[in-house]
């Protein structure tokens, strides 16, 4: 019988003292973002989660970790305590970790209960994977355990196996796709030396000029104009700087620039973990914008990729980290879905309020009930295949937060 015991981590110091055995069960699960490790997931909290009460629940065998959920405590409306991950649209850093080689089931039932007699009315979590069989395991144990549990499927996320060579995934996009960027591409070098450069490790000082610079390319774009770009946003640049050296230490982190003559044409920030890589941020020259510099870029990046893909070590998928879009679903092979959950707890009234927040969504027919055991696993997208709409449109209708 294998002897687990559940624990909870409340602060950020503890959380700091067992990084190594947090960043360990990483490794052993299935999460490959680096962004969920305890150094990230602790400037996650100092950034968004000051005000709010970090729970992270850890499932242990034998002193070592084998399972964790980070919840933070927040207010629904302003009032309503709720359990959240620690997740929004500037970082993911909270997710499932469950040890592969451990009984996930053992495991969840932990979680379950952990989640059931928190401090909080209601569990509502965002960004969650309906195609991780961990949170497919978690869900089950909380329906055993007497919870009400709702999901909502939000967006598709496009991903890039990166298998085989070259000329055979070029040719499995659709031939327009292919004409275009080919065309973009010969007449910006028309315009002047165009370069992709990759950069993956540097010291932290280079990180700092690296990022800035990927940062103004972002900040002359409509996001700048909006306000909402990383040098519009206070205090956003610097939390992206602290994480951002970091990951690159660490080899979670790359900045890619397709530079053409003395200017940037376009810029990405990559995450890398685990043999994958995610786009994370992503911008363009909307002074070049005629000639998708972005879509140049993403075509020079893949192809290396695939020249790359044999050696040992080597990524072996991308994932766009987002909503698929016309620009991401050109270069997708599959797709996997993205939703919300819901759940009651074993909190006086909890089943009460999640009926009432369930009927009010159903009246804006904004929420849909879709149990993850009907989602498959992954979306393949047909060699060439457009998306539809609906499946790349983002929904915006996200629960309102206040910290308690």
């Amino acid at each position: 019988m294998i002897n687990l015991s559940l624990q909870t981590i409340t602060s950020l110091d503890d959380l700091r003292s067992v990084a190594k055995q947090w960043d360990d069960l990483w490794w052993r699960s299935d999460v490959a973002l680096p962004t969920c490790r305890a150094t990230a997931l602790a400037m996650w909290l100092e950034q968004f989660a000051k005000d709010a009460q970090f729970h992270a629940l850890v499932v242990t065998r034998d002193e070592t970790f084998v399972g964790a959920l980070p919840l933070v405590r927040t207010r629904w409306n302003g009032a309503l305590p709720v359990a959240r991950l620690p997740n929004n649209p500037w970082c993911v850093a909270g997710d499932l970790l469950i040890d592969r080689t451990t009984d996930a089931a053992a495991i969840c039932e932990l979680l379950a209960d952990g989640v059931r007699r928190g401090p909080w009315s209601l569990a509502m979590f965002d960004e969650v994977s309906l195609a991780s069989p961990g949170w497919h395991v978690l869900l089950d144990a909380l329906r055993t355990a007497g919870s009400e549990v709702d999901t909502r499927m939000r967006y598709l996320i496009g991903q890039v196996e990166i298998a085989g060579d070259w000329a055979n995934y070029e040719s499995s996009r659709s031939k327009n796709h292919r004409k275009h960027v080919r065309q973009m591409g010969r007449r910006l070098e028309d315009q002047g030396a165009t370069e992709l450069v990759v950069v993956r490790e540097a010291i932290s000082s280079e990180v700092a000029r690296l990022l800035r610079r990927g940062c103004d390319v972002e900040d002359r774009s409509w996001k700048g104009g909006a306000g909402s770009s990383i040098l519009q946003t206070p205090g956003m640049y610097d939390f992206y700087l602290r994480l951002v050296q970091h990951l690159v230490q660490t080899q979670g982190a790359q900045l890619h620039f397709l530079q053409h003559g003395d200017a940037d044409a376009a810029f990405q920030l990559v995450l890398a973990g685990k043999g994958t890589l995610f786009p994370a941020k992503i911008a363009y020259d909307p002074a070049l914008s005629k000639f998708s510099p972005w879509q140049i870029l993403m075509h020079r990046w893949l192809e290396s990729l695939h020249a790359q893909h044999a050696q040992e070590g080597t990524p072996s998928l991308v994932d766009f980290y987002g909503p698929l879009m016309d620009a991401s679903a050109k270069w997708s092979t599959r797709t996997y879905p993205l939703g919300k959950v819901m759940a009651t707890t074993a909190a006086r009234g909890s089943a009460t309020l999640f009926k009432a927040i369930q009927s009010a969504k159903r009246l804006k027919a904004k929420w849909r009930p879709c149990p993850p055991a009907v989602l498959p696993e992954i979306y393949p997208l047909p060699a060439g295949s457009e998306a539809s709409t609906d499946e790349r449109r983002e929904k915006q209708d996200k629960w309102p937060v206040s910290q308690a």
